[in-house]
């Protein structure tokens, strides 16, 4: 007996409390108004011992737990109402999207107005406790469900939606599509190579490459064949005075001197001169050809410029290099490649050169003592008179034999010495009187036979039988 009293005393005070609180039985029956048990507040319910009936109505069993709202349900902890001071809260209430928890249940969020199975984000039981569906008109758009493609819908509520949520991702540059949908696009019929003649274009995955003729260029994959601006880089040289960009090739406009090989698409290059023509004309020994010109080694009589120009005649006595000399008489006369000269009258003779003649000297001159020197480079001495009368050529052999002027000496010039002092610019005397005054026009007798007489007349009358004029 007095082990069996402390278990039966602990079982008498349960039953005790349940029996305060509104319960008339241990086990709690079935919920009759919406909530989760009748916790000593069932309505009109008959007790499982059948001991009595409630009061009826929605009210607490009478002596049960307090219900100060009036809304059926007594207060925790022996009653199931969440808030005893709000009569809108209560088990089996209707969930509301009001952040309040009206049906005393934070499993439940309230409306599903889409019926997928997911609360709107809108309804929530207490301010952190909301529901997940981003857009409760669609049964489509929850928490739940996968991202797809549809024009921007956050379809798993995740915040994010389409490309920013992996999907509806455009594929990359050189192809259409989204996402692994991708069609690679065909450059080459687009016509992006461009429209240059030979111009050929290979389609590639996600690009194409082109290859351009000469004069165009293009990047190694997804370019146009461009025109290449060779002047930029002074293709034309140095040689050229201007250059002209054409499309896929160039011109060169050269400097004199220098020419392009072709018309377009080459640059300048230097003209041979002399292997075009003669350009040193005919008084050139030889011809060399220059950047840009070429020189000509004259012949003698023949100058050019440094370079460039022909042989032309040199003008020696304007130049001053002829070997004519001036003084006293010495005349100059250009010819084409050389020159003559000449002595003024009076000084008739000079000394004989490869090309001319200098030192035109007087041909005679008066000695002083009766006689004249010949200046014409024999050296004779004349007899500056003459014998007194007319005599045979014996006679005036002898005459001369015999004559004692400056010492003797003295002979019969020959047909050809007395023939040289013969001036045939003269008449009557045909003899420069000036050094051989008072000479007779007649013959002149010679020591040469048969007809060893000079004539001294010049074509007038002339005195009969001959005189003598000698020579040593």
């Amino acid at each position: 007996m007095s082990q069996r009293f402390p278990r039966l005393l602990t079982i008498a005070l349960v039953l005790s409390a349940l029996t305060a609180c509104g319960g008339d039985d241990v086990i709690p029956p079935p919920d009759t108004d919406g909530g989760s048990t009748d916790a000593g507040a069932r309505d009109g319910a008959a007790d499982g011992g059948g001991a009595r009936v409630d009061g009826g109505g929605t009210g607490a069993d009478a002596g049960a737990c307090t219900d100060e709202d009036g809304d059926g349900h007594g207060a925790l902890p022996c009653g199931d109402d969440c808030d005893d001071a709000d009569a809108t809260r209560f088990p089996g209430n209707t969930e509301t999207c009001d952040g309040d928890d009206e049906d005393c249940n934070d499993s439940t969020y309230g409306p599903d107005s889409d019926s997928d199975g997911f609360p709107s984000v809108t309804c929530c039981n207490g301010a952190d406790n909301c529901g997940g569906d981003c857009n409760d008109a669609l049964n489509t758009v929850n928490p739940g469900a996968s991202e797809v493609c549809n024009g921007g819908i956050d379809d798993d509520c995740d915040g994010l939606a389409d490309a920013a949520d992996g999907v509806c991702v455009p594929c990359g540059p050189g192809f259409t599509g989204l996402d692994t949908m991708c069609v690679d696009n065909d450059e080459c019929a687009m016509g992006l190579c461009g429209a240059a003649v030979g111009t050929t274009c290979e389609n590639t995955p996600g690009s194409y490459e082109c290859t351009c003729p000469a004069g165009y260029t293009a990047p190694p994959s997804g370019g146009t064949c461009a025109d290449v601006n060779e002047c930029a880089a002074d293709i034309c040289g140095v040689r050229a005075s201007s250059c002209a960009n054409l499309g896929g090739t160039y011109a060169c406009t050269c400097m004199a001197g220098y020419i392009a090989a072709t018309t377009t698409g080459a640059p300048c290059v230097d003209i041979d001169e002399c292997a075009a023509g003669a350009p040193c004309g005919a008084g050139r020994s030889s011809c060399a050809n220059l950047g840009g010109s070429y020189a000509c080694t004259c012949n003698a009589g023949y100058g050019a410029p440094a370079t460039g120009g022909t042989c032309s005649d040199l003008d020696e006595c304007a130049l001053g290099t002829d070997d004519c000399t001036d003084a006293p008489a010495g005349i100059c006369t250009n010819t084409i490649g050389s020159f003559t000269c000449a002595c003024a009258p009076g000084f008739p003779f000079g000394t004989r050169t490869a090309r001319g003649m200098s030192g035109c000297l007087v041909r005679f001159t008066d000695l002083g003592d009766g006689t004249v020197r010949d200046n014409n480079g024999s050296g004779l001495v004349w007899q500056q008179g003459f014998s007194p009368g007319g005599q045979t050529q014996a006679a005036s052999v002898t005459y001369c034999a015999s004559l004692a002027l400056d010492g003797g000496g003295w002979r019969l010039p020959t047909f050809a010495e007395l023939s040289s002092i013969v001036d045939s610019s003269r008449m009557m005397p045909a003899i420069d009187t000036s050094f051989f005054p008072g000479t007779p026009s007649t013959f002149f007798w010679s020591s040469s036979s048969p007809g060893g007489t000079v004539s001294f007349t010049g074509g007038g009358p002339f005195s009969e039988g001959g005189r003598a004029r000698c020579v040593r």
